[in-house]
């Protein structure tokens, strides 16, 4: 067995490190399904466009694809689960904009507007952080929910524009279940490829990055694999793929990593038959439904839990909530006719530490600045015809979607004339004025975004990492105390706890890492905890192995 080396959990990023290099990045996503939200929201946005048009009503459009935007979401999710969950996700999605139009018709008071759209983009930056619906992120919800609010709207306009807002977003939900028909699996057979991935790279550099980039790998597609229908023989072929992840996890030199992509590429690539597992001894224990541990309010309803004052994410909605305030009332101060650009921008960079905000915040103040030259070379384009505009809109989402996971910059670019062009339907404005508010709203929303994070602290991302560090010790006691006596079920639900201890740590630690000019957490116990959760994973692979 090779040697372990160190493995500090904060070891992938250096604290304060304030280097916008990530800016101009490309990334590398070989596993990830770009296509399928830039084709669902394609879809979703193009069957209620055609319903307006045959009605000659395409001056709706906005309100239409309010609700179909929600089908980029899920996509990462098993069927079965994904069924209740983006359901779950439509009725919040349009609880929100219910919200958004009854305080649209309510009243025309700037500043009541811009106190609710401040508290919208507050809750839902809080909501998609806890919540499992994934990528990518509540910026969508929010640029949503400020543009309703800021609309001119009556109240006999709401039944009326809910009504189409809630059943676009239910053709969202269609379009994203109806892949389940032709690839039932698809979602488990990503995540055991990207863990197979994982396990090639800690083969071919074994270091603290890689194993950690492979244990949360291995969390991820134990949770897919766990999923109602655990024991289909599909599952438990793909199960017996993760014990090989899992094994090189304890021992890098068990399989190939040339052997390990191979099986990656054919696992994603086939929907029928799969290869043998790369080490066919490993036991295909499909991993249980169950926890490890008894439930607590927290796991049960992470949701709610997140938005209970005091929370842990209790300093994140007030920094949110504090820059998006700030950003909207300068800008309508200062004039600007639609200041929830300012609230968009603000709630858009600020992530749950300083140093992503910072590195957020340069991409989105260049990628608006070309996005609207972009939008001036469109627009003449979009005004010729109701369906052009259409036309133009839904493509540049279907393409944002394709970018935007692998640059934010590039992302950007086209974000800008796909959302001023949305406000264009049934209203068509000056370019002049509409660029200038843009620039100016997303320069007060990057600036007084930054002033927020900066200034409104986060305490709990370090005591996380104390809080993580004792759970995996816990955890890594426990699989350690229950020796070789250990059932195959067992030794298996012991592995799942400390993967998910030490996946929860590392990305408690990271975020920890980001919150420059805090009280630092002790580095060195992390270290340590990652260390001996190790020695336990080795002590459970060698009983399983007896």
């Amino acid at each position: 067995m090779s040697a372990r080396p160190p493995a500090s959990p904060s070891a992938a990023r250096v604290p304060a490190t304030l280097s916008v290099a990530p800016v101009l990045r490309v990334a590398r996503l070989p596993h990830h399904p770009w296509h399928k939200p830039a084709l669902s929201v394609l879809v979703a946005g193009l069957v209620p466009a055609l319903v307006l048009a045959a009605f000659d009503r395409l001056d709706l459009t906005a309100c239409a694809l309010s609700g179909s935007l929600v089908a980029v979401y899920c996509h990462a999710v098993p069927y079965r689960r994904r069924a209740l969950l983006h359901l779950r996700l439509v009725a919040a999605w349009t609880a929100g904009v219910a919200v958004s139009l009854a305080a649209a018709a309510s009243t025309t008071s700037v500043v009541a507007h811009i106190l609710v759209v401040a508290v919208l983009a507050a809750v839902t930056k809080v909501v998609g952080e806890a919540s499992t619906v994934g990528p990518p992120g509540p910026v969508l919800p929010i640029f949503v929910f400020s543009g309703l609010t800021f609309s001119p709207e009556q109240w006999g306009q709401v039944p009326g524009h809910l009504g189409l807002a809630a059943g676009s977003a239910l053709v969202g939900w269609l379009v994203v279940m109806a892949p389940g028909v032709v690839r039932p699996y698809g979602p488990e057979r990503r995540a055991v490829a990207v863990a197979l991935d994982a396990a090639a790279a800690y083969v071919d550099a074994p270091d603290a990055a890689t194993r950690g980039a492979l244990v949360t790998a291995v969390r991820d597609a134990a949770h897919c694999l766990a999923a109602p229908g655990a024991h289909h023989p599909i599952r438990r072929a793909l199960a017996a793929h993760l014990a090989a992840a899992e094994r090189v996890l304890v021992d890098p030199a068990a399989v190939a990593a040339e052997r390990l992509r191979a099986d990656a590429v054919l696992i994603k690539g086939r929907n029928g038959e799969l290869p043998p597992p790369a080490v066919p001894t490993a036991p295909p224990h499909v991993p249980a439904v169950t926890r490890a541990v008894a439930p607590t309010f927290a796991t049960r309803h992470p949701v709610l839990a997140a938005l209970r004052p005091g929370s842990r994410y209790t300093p994140y909605l007030l920094r949110v909530l504090v820059g998006c305030l700030a950003a909207a009332s300068l800008s309508h101060l200062l004039g600007v006719g639609r200041p929830y650009w300012a609230v968009v921008t603000a709630a858009a960079i600020m992530l749950p530490d300083r140093t992503l905000t910072w590195q957020r915040a340069p991409a989105r103040a260049g990628g608006t600045a070309l996005g609207v030259l972009l939008f001036v070379a469109l627009a003449p384009l979009a005004h010729r015809d109701p369906l052009v505009m259409v036309a133009l809109v839904l493509t540049l989402n279907a393409v944002v979607e394709l970018v935007i996971p692998r640059s934010y910059l590039l992302g950007q670019v086209l974000v800008t004339p796909m959302a001023l062009l949305i406000t264009e339907f049934g209203h068509v404005h000056p370019a002049g004025e509409l660029v200038s508010d843009r620039l100016l709203d997303t320069l007060l929303g990057v600036a007084l975004g930054l002033v927020a994070a900066v200034i409104v602290p986060n305490p709990h991302l370090h005591r996380r990492v104390v809080h993580h560090v004792g759970a995996l010790e816990d955890a890594a006691a426990l699989a350690l105390a229950a020796g070789p006596g250990s059932s195959p079920g067992q030794a298996a639900r012991l592995r799942r706890r400390i993967y998910d201890e030490h996946a929860a740590l590392r990305q408690a630690a990271l975020h920890a890492s980001g919150e420059w000019w805090s009280r630092r957490h002790d580095e060195a116990a992390a270290t340590a905890a990652t260390e001996r959760a190790h020695e336990a994973l080795v002590a459970l692979r060698q009983d399983a192995s007896r």
